[in-house]
């Protein structure tokens, strides 16, 4: 009897964090080329899925055949994609794609790393997963964090440095299969950088152009409470949820005001800031040099 061939994620969104992959995500899937899972971020690949799902409960894949299964629906679309943000950090992740999936298109987002930096704090604190009161502290404290898997420590600093982990990407899979654009654009110009993903991944770009693209997902917003977002994340519920209530109801649910209570973000503090800047600007001037071009976006915060 011949076993049914399994089927690979072909499309990596593999980071940063806090860089608007969820944004992706959520156009991507809307696309009918694009076969997008449930499980956002399943990890796989990743070097501690296994902590990921201790912190997150049952949203990560720690075995080969819950991670297929995520994809046993999609042989029938052109993309299938996995948008789990660690993967650009983690040095191992790129040989472990191309094992499986040498062809894969992977898709690369950065921003100001500092910006960044703090973007990861403030929804660590906001979820009580961090709590360092202030954004510096929680960069010191962090130092000290066990840095060899993703969640053994919030990597605050080590996820900005983006010129190895780019570089990695690029030598395993060659530059034509690596898109690197900016945070600015999709905020910017968000229509563009979806064609420019579409010519990438080989989609047709037109359900882009009938699209909101402007929608910003995932925005800074504090839980009303640890339970309510605990249980928004639980996979049993949100299976219990879709059989009971409709999509589009349950999504003005989620993005009102039952969960979650409007915050605006603070402004980086002038010594993060200058401590970041120091740390950052050699790895940006590398990075600039191994894409060819400038990157002032990178240093938005920075004046």
């Amino acid at each position: 009897m011949n076993e049914t061939k399994p089927v690979w994620p072909n499309l990596f969104v593999v980071g940063a964090q806090k860089c608007g992959t969820t944004s992706i995500f959520g156009h991507l899937q809307k696309h009918p080329e694009v076969f997008v899972p449930e499980m956002k971020e399943p990890e796989f690949f990743g070097t501690s899925p296994g902590a990921a799902k201790i912190l997150f409960g049952e949203g990560r894949c720690t075995t080969r055949e819950e991670y297929l299964q995520q994809y046993q629906d999609a042989s029938r679309f052109h993309a299938i994609g996995d948008f789990s943000t660690s993967y650009l950090w983690d040095p191992n992740v790129p040989r472990k794609i191309h094992e499986v999936s040498p062809g894969a298109r992977i898709i690369i987002m950065l921003r100001d790393p500092v910006m960044r930096a703090q973007s990861a704090y403030l929804m660590l604190y906001s979820r009580n997963m961090e709590t360092a009161p202030t954004f510096l502290e929680a960069i010191e404290r962090d130092r000290d964090r066990d840095k060899t898997s993703w969640f053994t420590s919030w990597n605050y600093v080590e996820a900005g440095m983006y010129a190895s982990q780019v570089e990695r990407y690029i030598e395993t899979f060659g530059r034509d299969q690596v898109l690197v654009s900016l945070f600015d654009d999709l905020v910017k110009n968000p229509l563009d950088l979806f064609l420019r993903i579409a010519r990438h991944i080989g989609v047709d770009p037109a359900p882009f152009v009938t699209m909101n693209l402007t929608e910003a997902l995932n925005t800074f917003r504090m839980p009303r409470s640890m339970l309510a977002y605990r249980l928004g994340r639980n996979e049993q519920i949100k299976r219990l949820r879709q059989k009971l209530i409709p999509a589009d109801v349950w999504e003005r649910m989620r993005s009102g005001a039952l969960f979650y209570r409007a915050g605006k973000k603070p402004p980086v503090d002038e010594a993060s800031r200058k401590l970041l800047q120091q740390i950052y600007a050699p790895d940006i001037i590398r990075l600039e040099e191994l894409l060819g071009r400038k990157m002032p976006e990178l240093r938005k915060s920075w004046d």
